[in-house]
This record gives C-alpha cells, structure tokens and sequence, in this order.
C-alpha cells in the first residue's frame, strides 16, 4: 500500500511541479518546462518502483505550444550567431578605417600586421579577443572595442613557440586599462609555464587615466610578473612608437630591448 502512494506522489511531482497540483494555474511556465523535460524523455521512464512506471505523456496542448517556441530559439541562436561575427569583425577593424589609414602615413603598422610580420605565417592564435574594458566614467560606457586595444596570443617563428601582445595606438592611444593588463598578464603565465618566450610590441601611451588606479594597479601586476620572469623566459620588448609612463618602464625590465 505505501509503495502505490510513493508511485502516485513521484507521478504528480513529474506531471506538474514541486508544489503540487494546487499551483498548477499560477506556475503554468514551470509546469510547461517539467513536462517538456519528460517529453524529451519519455522513451525511459524516469522512476520505476516495483513494476509500476511514473513515465506520463504530456498534454496535447504543451506540444503544441512546444511546435511554437521552435523557431523562436532558432531565430534567437542566429541573432547570437550574428552578434559574435560582428565582434569579431570590431576586434579587427580596431580604431576604425581612418585611423589605420593615418597610422600607415606616418610608416607605422597596425598591431596586427606588426604581429603576423613577426610570426611564421598562419600560425598565430589569438587569446581574448573579444575582452572589453570595464569603465562606465567619462563617457566610455559609450566607446567600447572588442579586444579593448591589445592583440595577444601566442605562435611560432621558425618553428619555435613564443607568446605576443601587440599594442594597437588606434584604440584609446594603446592605452593600458584593467582588462587589457590582464590579458598581458595572462600570456606571460602561459610562457612562464611552458617556457617559451614573450615578445611585446609597445606602442602606447601608458594608463588609461579614465580609470585612474585600476589602470596602475594593471601596471603593477605586469611588473611583477616581468621581475619573476627574469632569468626564467627570454622577454623581448620592442618599441614601434611614441610610448610614455608604464609603457617604458615595463619594456625596460626584460633582458632584450629594442628601439
């Protein structure tokens, strides 16, 4: 007698909700998820309890409303599909056209061009494309740049592995802020671990004041990082521009420094 109950009470928790039958009106989306759940999985049954089975068929109208929501989703996974090519299209383009444009009058590379120039051809992959910064002050809620400015990741030159960043001077002038430290930072954990080098492409012009200490606190955890590096990795910095503030004291910590 108290094993039928049991059944009876698992049937009811399937079919409708935890909370019983009495709410089955005013939780009417919870009821509707549950019994997708078991229509998914029907072919099983969810509990057996001797030889009783507490698999139910759901009502006909929730596989209709089911037939409804199916193009919606699908609709919703191409707008996604969509909003990630854009980004990464963003990420690529930088400062925009006119920028990279005035950047090559003045015989200067973007950082990306820079960094394939330096990589065996095809071989790079990048890390963190799409990281934006976090500041809402002065208006930068307004301006945000998949990548937020830096290129890193890591490739190969003559077969060998190293791991790259690249400052781009045409978002936010190369600045450094929070989240494009981090990314930094990153890649020089990777190399400490597999032992490959780093090479830093700078062209910037230090902190982003916008974020005031956040910025310099980014500074600080690149320097540490330098300093534990040192005798450990080869670190490389070249300069490809006008650079002020952290983005010279930073590239004057490793062992190779180019000008």
């Amino acid at each position: 007698m108290t094993q039928n109950r049991f059944s009876q009470v698992c049937r009811q928790t399937v079919a409708f909700t935890p909370l019983g039958a009495r709410h089955r009106e005013s939780r009417e989306s919870r009821y509707t998820h549950v019994t997708s759940y078991v229509t998914s999985t029907r072919t099983a049954p969810a509990f057996t309890i001797g030889t009783q089975s507490s698999t139910q068929n759901p009502a006909p109208r929730t596989q209709h409303r089911r037939a409804k929501a199916r193009p919606a989703a699908t609709i919703k996974s191409m707008d996604k599909l969509q909003e990630l090519r854009r980004r990464h299209t963003a990420a690529e383009q930088g400062g925009g056209e006119d920028r990279r444009t005035r950047q090559h009058k003045e015989g200067k590379l973007s950082a990306r061009e820079r960094i394939e120039l330096l990589l065996d051809e095809g071989t790079f992959e990048e890390l963190d494309k799409l990281v934006t910064h976090r500041g809402r002050d002065f208006g930068m809620d307004k301006e945000i740049v998949p990548g937020d400015g830096f290129v890193t990741g890591y490739g190969y030159i003559n077969g060998r592995l190293v791991f790259v960043f690249a400052q781009d001077f045409t978002v936010f002038g190369g600045s450094l802020s929070e989240s494009n430290a981090q990314k930094i930072c990153k890649i020089m954990d990777h190399a400490m671990e597999t032992g490959a080098p780093v090479v830093g492409l700078n062209d910037s012009g230090g902190a982003r004041i916008q974020e005031g200490v956040l910025s310099l606190g980014g500074y600080a955890d690149i320097f540490l990082r330098n300093t534990l590096a040192s005798g450990v990795i080869p670190q490389i910095s070249a300069i490809m521009g006008p650079c002020a503030g952290g983005a010279v004291y930073s590239p004057a910590l490793p062992s190779v420094r180019q000008v």
